[in-house]
């Protein structure tokens, strides 16, 4: 398996968000995020944030398509379940 290289420089930064709710909403997030286990987050970050087909995305994370697509979501019930 090869380490995902992520370019910080060419990621496009989130625009200022002056409402209070959303900001909290953001950290919320961000806070259950870093609370999945690492291949989930990988997964999820690739598939969601990334851009990437399930077929780009298990390829990089080394595993098949099938895993990849449970990692996610699983992911996103997690998330879901958290945030609601």
């Amino acid at each position: 398996r090869r380490p995902l290289t992520i370019d910080n420089d060419a990621a496009t930064p989130l625009p200022a968000v002056d409402n209070p709710e959303a900001t909290m909403a953001l950290k919320e997030l961000s806070t259950e995020l870093w609370k999945l286990n690492p291949q989930s987050r990988e997964a999820l970050v690739l598939i969601g944030a990334g851009g990437f087909s399930y077929e780009e995305a298990a390829r990089l994370c080394g595993c098949s398509v099938g895993t990849l697509k449970a990692r996610v979501s699983r992911a996103r019930k997690y998330l879901s379940d958290k945030l609601q």
